[in-house]
């Protein structure tokens, strides 16, 4: 059908799935030998350099308002740089299997603010139970650290990979309540050029609104 997804589209979202599900054992690899912040510090580095060399091939048109660089900062800060941060110092602690399986519960965090932000996407019988599950799960997985008398590194280091996927879960909302619907039209011939558009339209969250790619220069600014 109209909708079906192309072999070249399954490729890419295959190896994005392979680049950020492996950057769990990197981060790993990396708080071995350097402090978190130094580490993320280095990643948004080289993200940044990849970022600034599609920009100088494509130059496409920046986005004029202030306001939507002020919204596409906010957006760096909640859905890289900070869940990057607690991410990494969480990896001090916990294993990076254990890691990336908390940071899936980017999902279940954000049907639970989408609910209370969003007036059109409630949370329904079905998504309830989904909800249940899930959280469940992430009990049973943190279960072996709790010890009401102290808390243990592990459990800290679990919190902080929770606490980044409640950022990046408030990240989408935050892209659909304002970057969409209000400036969208300010930014969209930037995020529209071929560069951007291509890599990143597979890591939609709404994909009926939220053009994904508003993610690119938010990791710039």
């Amino acid at each position: 059908g109209r909708d079906a997804v192309k072999p070249r589209e399954w490729v890419l979202f295959w190896a994005l799935g392979m680049i950020w599900g492996s950057s769990f054992l990197w981060i790993k690899i990396g708080v071995q030998e350097l402090d978190p912040f130094t580490l993320v510090g280095w990643r948004l580095f080289f993200g940044t350099v990849g970022m600034v060399a599609v920009l100088l091939w494509r130059r496409p048109p920046f986005p004029r308002k202030k306001s939507t660089w002020v919204a596409l900062a906010a957006l760096g800060t909640i859905n890289t740089a900070l869940p990057f941060v607690l991410i990494t110092w969480g990896e001090l602690s916990i294993d990076s299997a254990v890691a990336s399986v908390l940071n899936s519960t980017v999902p279940l965090f954000t049907l639970v603010i989408a609910h209370l932000f969003l007036h059109d996407e409630p949370i329904t019988a079905g998504k309830s139970v989904g909800l249940l599950i899930g959280f469940a799960g992430v009990l049973v997985l943190m279960a072996r650290d709790l010890d009401f008398d102290k808390l243990r590194p592990g459990v800290l280091g679990q919190g902080a990979v929770l606490l980044a996927a409640v950022s990046y879960a408030a990240a989408s909302v935050f892209a659909v309540l304002f970057i969409f619907w209000y400036i969208a039209k300010d930014a969209l011939p930037f995020f529209r050029s071929r560069g951007f558009h291509e890599f990143f339209t597979s890591t939609r969250w709404f994909p009926s609104r939220e053009p994904a790619e508003f993610g690119a220069l938010s990791i710039i600014v």
